[in-house]
């Protein structure tokens, strides 16, 4: 199952803002709730936008997870043998795999000789 390279790019975009969102929340979240530990200012902002983006970001990964199942099982790149171990990657490594597999199978290479990496 071959798709246009928009909605790969699409695809791709969706597929970075876990990890994305994932290195935002190491970067300010955390120190941010770790001063908040020695200096409660009772002001929780940070935490009402924490809990509606891990909501937006729980919703991409779940569409994203049905997407690269579907992907997976109906295109004939991946060989037959190599579908479960990739349906276990996505589930234990989320976004990472998604990405790997995003960059081989779904971003529009110029050849199939590209692949065989």
């Amino acid at each position: 199952m071959r798709i246009g390279k928009p909605l790969a790019i699409l695809v791709g975009a969706f597929t970075i803002y876990p990890i994305a969102f994932m290195l935002f929340v190491l970067a300010t979240v955390i120190p941010q709730i770790l001063h908040e530990l020695d200096h409660p200012a009772h002001d929780a902002k940070i935490y009402g936008f924490l809990a509606s983006s891990v909501d937006s970001l729980t919703v991409v990964w779940v569409l994203l997870l049905i997407f690269y199942l579907l992907h997976l099982f109906k295109s004939p790149l991946p060989e037959r043998s190599a579908r479960v171990p990739w349906v276990l990657a996505f589930l234990v490594f989320g976004p990472l795999a998604e990405l790997v597999y995003w960059w081989r199978y779904v971003w529009p290479h110029r050849s199939v000789a590209t692949l065989s990496v």
